[in-house]
This record gives C-alpha cells, structure tokens and sequence, in this order.
C-alpha cells in the first residue's frame, strides 16, 4: 500500500476543484496529458493505495489535507473540464 498527495487548487491557487473531485469520486494532476513524468506516476497508484487532497502554504510552512480516500479503481482518464 502506498499513500499519494494531490492537490486542488489550479491556476495558482485561485480554483478550488476539491467538492468537484470529492463528489465525482476522483483525483487529478493537474497537468497536461503530455507530462509523461506524471502519467509514469499515475500508472504506480493501485487499487487499496490511500489519496489524500492537500494545499500547501509556502509562507506559513502549513499542509493542509482536505479529505482522504481508498483507491478502487486505477483507470486513468483525461478530464478537460476538471
């Protein structure tokens, strides 16, 4: 079992797409399908590995986890709208 970090916030912090992953049951990068260093990531997480969606605060040196899950499925998806 491993534990994985994702984060929620896009755009320099300015979105916060947290009770969107929540509610559809998902995790994102964040970053662009051609990131072949994340995708490589991606294909590591197994079914029953922990999630975890986290914020960091560079100034206050402060990680904030927002909710975490169990992973059931390890298809990835390329969600545009997200």
């Amino acid at each position: 079992m491993a534990i994985w970090g994702f984060g929620y916030k896009y755009e320099a912090g300015t979105y916060d797409k947290s009770e969107e992953f929540i509610s559809q049951g998902l995790v994102c990068s964040g970053w662009g399908k051609g990131n072949i260093y994340v995708f490589q990531q991606l294909k590591q997480i197994k079914i029953g590995d922990i999630v975890f969606l986290k914020t960091y605060d560079k100034k206050a040196y402060k990680l904030r986890i927002k909710a975490i899950g169990i992973v059931v499925s390890n298809d990835i998806q390329d969600y545009p709208d997200l």
